[in-house]
């Protein structure tokens, strides 16, 4: 096995000494002293890892006030722009919809009782004649 090769295989190396290339790589760390360094190197990073991996950072005090203020400051600008805005131009749209669908019921309401009262009158003149 070659160095490049070998340094293919130090990290899962490092997780499990054992596996399929495992007794390669092994051959390989006893005569090379740069491949047996690069794997002392990903130990000292693997063991820096864990220990972040651990550790808790609490956030700077000014943190949580100014993420509020930014807030509430970003929902006063909506609300502000929001009360001057008029009726959006799809809320427009919908009350014109709705006020022509009122008066387009209201229409065939009338014409089906001008149409109800014409046939009684003929049905009243015919009896009547």
């Amino acid at each position: 096995m070659e160095c490049r090769e070998a340094a293919e295989h130090l990290p899962a190396y490092l997780d499990v000494a054992a596996g399929p290339a495992a007794g390669a790589v092994d051959a390989h760390l006893a005569t090379c002293a740069a491949c047996r360094a690069d794997l002392e190197r990903y130990r000292a990073l693997s063991g820096a890892l864990s220990g972040l991996a651990a550790q808790t950072v609490d956030p700077p005090a000014w943190l949580q006030p100014a993420i509020l203020s930014s807030l509430r400051a970003h929902s006063a600008h909506r609300l502000a722009v929001l009360d001057r805005a008029p009726l959006a131009l799809t809320d427009r749209r919908l009350a014109a919809a709705g006020g022509a669908l009122v008066l387009a019921g209201v229409a065939g309401v009338a014409m089906l009782a001008r149409r109800s009262s014409r046939r009684r009158r003929t049905r009243l003149r015919a009896v009547l004649a």
